[in-house]
C-alpha cells in the first residue's frame, strides 16, 4: 500500500509573519496584490440568475415540445437535434 505524504503548514516565520497571509494558507507576493472580487461578485451573482432563468426556459420549451403531438410527426433527427441542443 502506498501512503500519501502528510503536508505540513510552513514553519519558517519570514513566510508566517507577512501581513495578510492567512496561517497555512497561500501567501501573496510581493509586488503583486490579489484582484478586489467585492466589485464584480454582483455582476456575477446577476450572470449566475440570469443564466438559471434562460435555462429554465429552455427546459420547459423542451418538455412543451416533447410532451406535444408535433413530437410524433418530426423526424427521428429533428427530435434527437432538440435533445441534444439541451
Amino acid at each position: 500500500m502506498s501512503s500519501t505524504p502528510t503536508v505540513l503548514p510552513p514553519t519558517d516565520p519570514a513566510i508566517t509573519s507577512i501581513p495578510g497571509a492567512a496561517p497555512g494558507g497561500p501567501v501573496p507576493v510581493p509586488g503583486i496584490p490579489l484582484p478586489a472580487f467585492d466589485n464584480t461578485l454582483g455582476a456575477l451573482f446577476i450572470g449566475a440568475v440570469l443564466s438559471m432563468m434562460l435555462y429554465g426556459i429552455i427546459c420547459l420549451q423542451m418538455f412543451i415540445y416533447i410532451t406535444s403531438e408535433r413530437t410524433k410527426k418530426d423526424s427521428i433527427w429533428t427530435r434527437l437535434l432538440v435533445c441534444f441542443i439541451l
